[in-house]
């Protein structure tokens, strides 16, 4: 719907076959867990309304290659691209502070794009 605000926990978990992901402007908070093991997904476009993206939200997109994060975005949750071993590059649009767990993304950046 054009007005939902969250996209749940595990909302798309496990939708293997998940080839394609538009989320909406009107999205704030991506839940934990949401498009993990969605192995269909190549790309990530997160618009600039989202300003918190959860734990786990994309872990083990094994075929992610590239991912935009909004102009919006001050939190990654633990592990929120962890296991996206296709990922090859990552473009941050935003304007102010990531914190990853109440730390600066930059103390903490492996952890949340891990790739081993």
């Amino acid at each position: 719907a054009s007005n939902t605000i969250i996209i749940a926990d595990d909302a798309f978990y496990d939708c293997e076959h998940l080839t394609s992901l538009t989320i909406g402007n009107s999205v704030r908070y991506i839940g934990n867990n949401t498009f993990q093991h969605c192995y269909g997904l190549t790309s990530v476009e997160i618009p600039n309304s989202v300003y918190s993206i959860g734990s786990n939200a994309f872990f083990d997109c094994i075929n992610v290659q590239t991912a935009t994060l909004g102009t919006s975005v001050t939190f990654l949750g633990g592990s929120a691209f962890a296991a996206c071993r296709g990922l090859e590059s990552v473009t941050f649009k935003v304007q102010s502070s990531i914190f990853y767990g109440g730390t600066p993304l930059r103390v903490n950046a492996h952890n949340i794009f891990n790739t081993s």
